[in-house]
């Protein structure tokens, strides 16, 4: 891959590793729950063609450089999970979508309606099925966004509509199994 340029990064503002708990929006429903476990959090999809999400309540952050590591347990090709970027609300927010096909892509959601950014590309940085460990990555300047994958950019986009907000997680069943 081509290096990428130096993104101009400054002090750690936020560093998480799930042993406090307390941040992070949990839950147990029919179609599924979001928990902690050890140094780790967890959504778990049980229902089919159910999507899960979890916001953290604080910071509210504009300008960041995030990284994540994400370990799906139980994936089929065209289940998903993912960031939640800038969100103003659980309706409204950027989403980095990551399939267990190798897919990647962003949308913003705003209103709980979908607008596509960055269609749908494979990325050899997704190993495909369960048991992926992958890196994801986000920068957020301005209107400028970055998305990286094991350190690899895998593409960038410039939208100007959320300008600051919370951080969190999904996932999605997309067949009839959880």
């Amino acid at each position: 891959p081509t290096p990428t340029p130096e993104l101009g990064l400054a002090e750690v503002l936020l560093s998480d590793d799930f042993s406090q708990r307390g941040q992070m929006e949990v839950y147990q429903k029919s179609d599924g729950s979001a928990a902690y476990g050890k140094n780790e959090f967890t959504l778990a999809v049980s229902a089919a063609k159910a999507y899960l999400t979890s916001l953290r309540s604080q910071p509210a952050l504009d300008d960041f450089y995030l990284e994540v590591s994400a370990n799906p347990s139980l994936c089929l090709e065209a289940d998903s999970y993912g960031l939640l970027l800038r969100s103003v609300n659980q309706w409204s927010y950027y989403r980095w979508v990551i399939t267990c096909g190798g897919q990647t892509r962003l949308e913003r959601v705003k209103d709980g309606y979908a607008v596509l950014l960055q269609d749908w590309q494979y990325s050899a940085q997704i190993p495909q099925g369960p048991g992926a460990d992958l890196r994801l990555a986000a920068w957020m300047y301005g209107s400028q966004m970055r998305f990286f994958i094991n350190g690899s950019e895998q593409f960038r986009v410039s939208d100007p509509l959320f300008s600051s907000g919370q951080l969190g997680f999904f996932a999605r069943a997309a067949g009839d199994t959880p």
